[in-house]
């Protein structure tokens, strides 16, 4: 699939470190592969990214405990965590809420179907 650069350039503009960054739609739009290029750009430079999907058992449950040492133990020295399939992690928000209130260095891609964060359009 092919995405504009504007796109890709829309992302950078949005990500700072302590945000969250949701990007939802449809089933089957492009909203993975459009962070999979954007991840792409960024790695080339040497940036961290940790990739996982929400659909995941144990994702679920390294993101849904009430552990803030937990969350920064699984994300170690990443500087982007992305979340594939978000909606499926129960306590997104909270995990959300508990990771970014603690100081944490990193900022959060949240890609759903559904979403109940702040609408941002890419």
């Amino acid at each position: 699939m092919y995405i504009p650069q504007k796109h890709i350039q829309n992302l950078e503009n949005l990500l700072t470190p302590a945000k969250v960054v949701v990007i939802y739609g449809a089933r089957r739009v492009g909203k993975t592969t459009l962070v999979q290029n954007f991840i792409e750009n960024r790695s080339t430079v040497g940036e961290k990214v940790l990739f996982v999907n929400g659909d995941d058992v144990i994702v679920r449950q390294q993101l849904e405990s009430q552990s803030v040492d937990k969350l920064r133990d699984f994300v170690g020295d990443h500087s982007l965590l992305v979340v594939d399939e978000a909606q499926y992690v129960e306590t997104i928000r909270s995990a959300a809420h508990r990771g970014l209130s603690a100081g944490s260095p990193f900022a959060l891609f949240f890609l759903k179907t559904l979403t109940f964060f702040k609408k941002v359009s890419v």
